[in-house]
C-alpha cells in the first residue's frame, strides 16, 4: 500500500482533456467530455470488493469485509442490508434475471434473499467443508452457477483446484458438477442465450466452453494461442470474449474463433473490465490508477479517468449499468462507489486518441539442417544482397521490409525473419525460442545424395506442434546454382502434397538470386496478414521502437545491456518535447520483447535491463549445451560456480563488460532450470548442473537390480526436452528420489528396494518411445503413483501420447514384443500371436492418459505443485549465488549444524529432506545421519558444532519432552546444551547464530527454555517449505532483508492462494 499525493481540485471538462483526476470532483462535473459524476456511495467503511447491478437496472449490490449494501439508482438512498454476515465476508452476489431475488456467497453457503423486503429466503448448503466464491444465475434463471474449493480450513500442498457447481433453482439440487480446474480466481460467465458457460482456468492458460445441453465441453482458448503470467478476468459481448493479460486487453473473435485486437493503454496490472449491455463501449480498470473507455466498433481509446487506488491488491468488478447509462467504479480511499452518467453520443463523437497506432508483426522462421545456407537466404532477403557466412550459432533474425505491408483497417504489418541453426545441439535450445509461428521457410540441400529429406521431416514436425495450427509451410530447396538435385520436381511436389506443406516447393539461389522473386512473392501470398491480431497502442510505443531499433543496428553502440534509466534520458534528449512517463516507457519495451526485437532482463541485484541483441540470450544457451556435450565422461555437466564467475570460455562474452556478462550468465542459468532441461547435484563439494539429456554415459551391462518392463508411450511432437523435463520433474517430488541417470533412462526409489524407471527410445525425428520398469513385486500402489506422476508430467507437453499396456500370453505367460504389439494396434488389429506357444492374444487398446488414477488425484496434485516449486526454488537459488558472487569472492558456503529429536519417521524423513536442501544449496551442513556414524569420533562431531558458523535447532513436541525427560536422551541434551553454550556466548559465536524453525506444536511446546524469546521460522504449512526455505537460506547466507530483490524472489516461491507466512 502506497500512500497517494495530494490533488488538486479539478475544473469541469473542456474539450482538449483526455485525462483528468477525480478524486475532488463535487456532483454534476465532468472529468472528461461524456462522463458526468451523478452520485458518491459512502455506506461502506472497509474498501468495496465489487458491485453489481441488478438485470432491470435500479439497483446496484455492493460488498465489503464490513458488509453487503444495496444502492436504488431511482431514490439514490443507500443502505446496508448485512453487517459483516455470519462473521465472515461476502464474496459475490448474482441477481436474478427477473432483479426479484439476490444469491449471496458466504464462505460454505449461499444466503437467497427477496430484493423487494430484503428478506432471507433460504440457505443453501451444497457442500460441507467446500468455500464457494463467484456466483451467476443462467439468464433464464432456472441454474445458479458457482465455484467452489476446498474450504480455508484445509491444509493441502496440492495446486489451488475449483470446481463449478450447477444448482437447479427449480429442485434446489445439483444438476451437475464441473472440474475441478486448476485455477486461483475460477472466473466463469454465462453466454447471453445461456446455451453456454465460459471458465476460466488460468493456471493452465485456458478458457474452456461448456454446452449447457449436454455439458460436453471445448476449449477456446489455450496457451498455443497465449501463454503468459496474468492470464485473468474475462467478459463477454456478442461475438466478443475479452480477457486481460497484466497490462493488455485481448478480444476473441467467437465466430473466427481467433484473436481480432489487443489493446494497449495500460502500463500495470488490469483488474477489472466490462462491455456495456449495447456492446458499444469497454471500460478496464488498472494498478496504473487510470479507468480508460474504449468504443467497440474500431477499438480506439474515447476517455482516460485518473482514479487513484490505495489497495491495488482488491479488484472490483467494475460494471456498466445494463439498462440505464451508468457506469460504477470504487471512489476514494476504495470505501465509496462513484456512478457515472454516460453520454454515449458524446463518447462516439471524439475524435480518438491522438497518434494512437494499429500495428501486427508476422513471425517468420527459416530452418534447416546445417550448412544447408539459411543464413545465406535471409541476409539476402532483408538486405537484397549476397554474404557469404559462417554456420549460425544459436539464431539471430531481420526485420524485412519488403514483406510489409499497411492493411485496409490501418494496421501496419511487419515481417521479422527470425534464422535458427540447424546442428543437432542446438535443438535443445530452440524449443525454448519457438513459438507462435506465422510462416515456416524450410531449407534443404536438394543436391544430397543420401536422404535429403531426413532433415525436413525432422523440422517439420517442429513446425506442426500447434503453436499455430494455422502456419503456412514453404520448402525451399537452397543453392540452386552448385548442382543438380537428386529429386525431380514432381517428386518433391508429391512430398509437399503428402506432408500438407501447403505452400509448395520453390528452388532459390542466395547467391545468384534464382527463385528469390518468385520466393518473396510466395511468402507476400501466405502471410495471414488479415487475420493477424492486431494491437492499438500509443505513439509512445512508436517512437520508442523506431529508437531501440536504430540503436541495436548502430556501430557506435557500446553496450549490449541498457537500465531502463539511461534508455529514458536518451530517449528525452533525441526529443526535448517529448512527454512520457517511465511506465508507458517501459510497457512499450515489453510489447517490444513481445515480439522478439529486445528482451528485459534481471540481474542479481535486481536490476532490471533492456537486452538489445535478444539473440545473443539463445547463443549463449547454446554455448551451454555444447560445453556440457564436451564433457569428457559424458556425464553432461557444467560447473555451477564456474559457470556462474565466467570461467567458462563463451565467445558470446568475449566483447561485453563484467556487469554484462554476470547477468547474461545468470539469466541463461535461470532459464534452462525454469524449463527443467537441467538439475542441480552436488559432488565432493561442488555444484554441478546436470542435463539428462546429454548424458553419454551407458547404464552398465552387468544389471544388479531385476526390472521388468511395464506400461510404454509413442509420443509424437517436440520431443527433445520431454526426457529431460521428465527426469527433473520425477525427482523434484517428494516422493521419489533420483538415484540413478544414463543415457536416455533414469531410475528413482520410494522405499527400501522399491526401484522405479524409465526410458527413451528415439526411433525417428519427431517421435520417441518411453518405456516405465519397476522391480518384481513392488507394490501396486507406488507403481500407480510413479506413473500417475510421469503422466502428469508428461501431458503438460504439447503432446500426442499413446499409451499401450504390455502383454503376456494368457497360456504360456510368455511377454509379447512391445514392437509387436504397437504394430498390430496400429493397422487396427486387435489381436496377435504368441512367440512361444502359437496361441492367440486379444490385444488391449491404446489408452488416454490419466484413466485408472481417481482415487490417487490429490496426491498426484501435492506432489505436482511440489515439483513445479522446487523448479521455481531452483531458479531462485541462481539468483542468490549471483548475489554472494557480487558480494564476496569466498568460494565455500557457511557450516551449519542440525539439531533435532529422533523418535518420528515423518519429521526424520523432514530434517533429511532440508538437509539435502541445504547442502544442495552450498550450505556446508554438519548432520548425525552423515557425519555421526558408528565408528566415527564423537569428541570431532562436537567440535565441529561449535565450530559451524549456524546451528539449527528444529521444534517438536519430540524435542520438548526428550530435553525434559527424566529418562534424558543423552543426544539431545548434549546437543541442546551445545546451542545453549552457543546463546550464552554471543560475542564468540555471533549475535544470530542460532536459528529455531518450527515444524509441529507451538512454541511454547515445541522449544526448549532457551529459545523461547529467539526470533524462528514456521516451517508448518508444507506449502510454503520453499519459501521459508529461501528465507532460511537468505539468514545463512548473512544476505540484507531489504535487499530489493528478496521480496520479489520471496513471493515467487508463495503458492497462489492465502496461508501462513515465514516469521523471519
Amino acid at each position: 500500500m502506497s500512500k497517494q499525493k495530494k490533488t488538486k481540485r479539478i475544473k469541469p471538462h473542456n474539450n482538449t482533456t483526455r485525462a483528468s483526476k477525480i478524486e475532488v470532483l463535487e456532483l454534476g462535473e465532468s472529468p472528461v467530455a461524456g462522463i458526468t459524476l451523478n452520485n458518491v456511495l459512502r455506506t461502506h467503511t472497509d474498501p468495496v470488493w465489487f458491485a453489481n447491478w441488478s438485470p432491470d437496472g435500479n439497483l446496484l449490490a455492493s460488498s465489503s469485509e464490513d458488509a453487503l449494501c444495496i444502492y436504488n439508482i431511482t431514490t439514490g438512498e443507500s443502505k446496508k442490508i448485512l453487517n459483516n454476515p455470519s462473521a465472515t465476508a461476502t464474496y459475490d452476489v448474482s441477481w436474478s434475471p427477473d432483479s426479484k431475488q439476490l444469491a449471496i456467497s458466504l464462505d460454505t453457503e449461499i444466503l437467497i434473499m427477496n430484493a423487494e423486503g430484503m428478506e432471507t429466503l433460504k440457505i443453501l448448503h451444497p457442500r460441507k467443508k467446500t468455500g464457494i466464491h463467484l456466483l451467476e444465475f443462467s439468464p433464464d434463471g432456472s441454474m445458479l452457477a458457482f465455484s467452489t474449493s476446498p474450504s480455508p480450513t484445509s491444509r493441502s500442498s496440492a495446486p489451488f483446484h475449483f470446481s463449478i457447481i450447477i444448482w437447479d433453482t427449480a429442485q434446489e439440487k445439483e444438476k451437475i458438477i464441473l472440474g475441478p480446474f486448476k485455477s486461483v480466481a475460477g472466473y466463469f460467465l454465462w453466454s447471453n442465450d445461456g446455451t453456454n458457460l465460459y471458465v476460466l482456468i488460468d493456471d493452465e492458460q485456458r478458457v474452456v466452453v461448456f454446452d449447457t445441453l449436454n455439458w460436453k465441453s471445448e476449449v477456446v482458448i489455450d496457451d498455443r494461442i497465449l501463454s503468459s503470467y496474468g492470464f485473468e478476468n474475462i467478459a463477454l459481448s456478442g461475438k466478443y470474449l475479452g480477457f486481460c493479460i497484466e497490462s493488455s486487453i485481448h478480444i476473441w473473435n467467437i465466430e473466427t474463433k481467433k484473436l481480432e485486437i489487443t489493446l494497449e493503454g495500460h502500463t500495470a496490472l488490469i483488474t477489472s473490465f466490462d462491455f456495456s449491455q449495447d456492446g458499444n463501449l469497454l471500460v478496464s480498470k488498472s494498478h496504473d490508477q487510470t479507468i480508460k473507455i474504449w468504443r467497440c466498433d474500431n477499438w480506439q481509446e474515447v476517455a482516460t479517468l485518473t482514479e487513484s487506488s490505495l489497495t491495488d491488491h482488491i479488484g472490483i468488478k467494475i460494471s456498466f449499468n445494463p439498462k440505464f447509462p451508468y457506469l460504477a467504479t470504487r471512489g476514494k480511499k476504495e470505501t465509496a462507489l462513484r456512478i457515472w452518467k454516460i453520454d454515449l453520443l458524446t463518447l462516439l463523437n471524439q475524435s480518438p486518441k491522438e497518434n494512437s497506432i494499429r500495428y501486427t508483426t508476422a513471425k517468420l522462421i527459416l530452418v534447416g539442417d546445417s550448412g544447408v545456407g539459411k543464413t545465406g537466404l535471409g541476409w539476402r532477403l532483408a538486405h537484397n544482397a549476397y554474404k557469404e557466412h559462417e554456420s549460425t550459432h544459436g539464431q539471430q533474425f531481420w526485420v524485412v521490409n519488403e514483406l510489409g505491408i499497411t492493411r485496409k483497417d490501418g494496421t501496419v504489418c511487419e515481417a521479422v525473419l527470425w534464422d535458427l541453426a540447424g546442428q543437432p545441439d542446438y535443438r535443445l535450445v530452440h524449443s525454448l525460442f519457438l513459438d507462435n509461428v506465422d510462416l515456416g521457410l524450410l531449407l534443404f540441400d536438394p543436391t544430397t545424395r543420401q536422404e535429403p529429406l531426413s532433415g525436413p521431416l525432422f523440422w517439420l514436425k517442429q513446425l506442426q506442434k500447434n503453436h499455430k495450427s494455422n502456419c503456412a509451410i514453404v520448402l525451399i530447396g537452397s543453392r540452386a546454382d552448385r548442382g543438380m538435385p537428386t529429386l525431380t520436381t514432381k517428386e518433391l511436389e508429391e512430398f509437399c502434397k503428402q506432408q500438407e506443406i501447403n505452400g509448395g516447393f520453390i528452388a532459390t539461389s542466395a547467391k545468384t538470386g534464382e527463385g528469390l522473386q518468385a520466393l518473396i512473392d510466395r511468402i507476400k501470398d501466405l502471410i495471414p496478414w488479415d487475420s493477424l491480431k492486431a494491437t492499438i497502442t500509443t505513439a509512445t510505443f512508436k517512437k520508442i521502437k523506431g529508437y531501440i531499433l536504430s540503436l541495436k543496428e548502430s556501430i557506435e553502440r557500446k553496450n549490449v545491456l541498457i537500465t531502463p534509466a539511461l534508455l529514458k534520458s536518451a530517449l528525452k534528449k533525441s526529443d526535448k518535447k517529448w512527454q512520457f512517463t517511465g511506465d508507458e516507457m517501459m510497457t512499450a519495451v515489453q510489447h517490444l520483447a513481445n515480439h522478439g526485437y529486445v528482451s528485459i532482463l534481471q540481474s542479481s541485484t535486481g536490476d532490471k535491463y533492456i537486452l538489445l541483441v535478444p539473440e545473443l540470450l539463445s547463443n549463449l544457451a547454446s554455448s551451454f549445451v555444447l560445453e556440457a556435450r564436451r564433457n569428457p565422461r559424458g556425464l553432461g555437466v557444467l560447473e555451477e560456480d564456474r559457470l556462474l564467475k565466467g570461467n567458462y570460455k563463451f565467445a558470446e562474452l568475449t566483447s561485453l563488460t563484467k556487469k554484462e556478462k554476470e547477468t547474461l550468465l545468470d539469466v541463461a542459468t535461470v532459464l534452462f532450470l525454469q524449463r527443467t532441461l537441467c538439475f542441480r547435484e552436488p559432488f565432493n563439494d561442488q555444484g554441478f548442473l546436470v542435463f539428462p539429456s546429454l548424458i553419454n554415459e551407458k547404464r552398465p551391462i552387468i544389471e544388479d537390480i531385476p526390472v521388468i518392463d511395464d506400461v510404454y508411450y509413442r509420443v509424437n511432437g517436440p520431443v527433445e526436452n520431454v526426457f529431460a523435463s521428465l527426469v527433473v520433474l520425477l525427482g523434484y517430488t517428494n516422493t521419489f528420489i533420483r538415484n540413478n541417470q544414463w543415457q536416455n533412462q533414469a531410475q528413482y526409489q520410494l522405499g527400501e528396494g522399491e526401484i522405479c524407471g524409465f526410458k527413451q527410445i528415439a526411433n525417428r525425428e519427431g517421435e520417441i518411445e518411453l518405456i516405465l520398469y519397476y522391480v518384481p513385486n513392488i507394490p501396486e500402489h507406488v507403481k500407480s503413483l510413479f506413473q500417475g506422476l510421469f503422466e502428469r508430467f508428461l501431458s503438460r507437453k504439447d503432446l500426442k501420447v499413446y499409451r499401450y499396456q504390455p502383454v503376456n500370453c494368457p497360456d504360456c505367460n510368455e511377454r509379447l514384443a512391445r514392437t509387436v504389439v504397437m504394430q498390430q494396434l496400429e493397422k487396427g488389429k486387435s489381436f496377435s500371436f504368441c512367440n512361444e506357444c502359437g496361441s492367440k492374444i486379444i490385444l488391449p487398446d491404446i489408452e488416454d492418459l490419466y484413466r485408472g488414477f481417481q482415487n490417487a488425484e490429490e496426491k498426484l496434485d501435492e506432489q505436482e505443485a511440489i515439483a513445479l516449486r522446487r523448479t521455481a526454488f531452483e531458479a531462485a537459488l541462481v539468483r542468490i549465488k549471483g548475489i554472494l558472487r557480487d558480494k564476496s569472492s569466498k568460494s565455500s558456503g557457511p557450516t551449519c549444524f542440525i539439531s533435532y529429536a529422533w523418535g518420528e519417521p515423518m519429521q526424520e524423513q523432514w530434517v533429511n529432506r532440508m538437509a539435502v536442501d541445504l547442502r544442495n544449496a552450498g550450505i556446508d551442513v554438519l548432520f548425525d545421519r552423515w557425519h555421526n556414524i558408528p565408528g566415527s569420533s564423537i569428541s570431532q562431531f562436537v567440535d565441529r558444532i561449535l565450530d559451524s558458523d549456524f546451528a539449527i535447532v528444529v521444534g517438536t513436541p519430540l524435542l520438548k519432552k526428550k530435553y525434559e525427560s527424566k529418562t534424558t536422551d543423552a543426544v539431545v541434551t548434549a546437543e541442546q546444551k551445545l546451542v545453549n553454550t552457543r546463546l550464552r556466548q554471543p560475542t564468540k559465536y555471533g549475535a544470530d547464530s542460532v536459528i529455531p524453525i518450527l515444524l509441529d506444536g507451538k512454541p511454547h511446546t515445541s522449544f526448549t527454555p532457551f529459545l523461547q524469546d529467539v526470533v524462528y521460522v514456521a516451517f508448518l504449512d508444507e506449502e510454503y517449505y520453499f519459501s521459508n526455505l529461501f528465507s532460511l537460506l537468505w539468514r545463512l547466507y548473512k544476505l540484507s532483508f531489504d535487499h530489493p530483490y528478496y521480496n520479489e524472489l520471496h513471493n515467487s516461491l508463495k503458492p497462489k492462494k492465502g496461508g501462513s507466512t515465514s516469521y523471519f
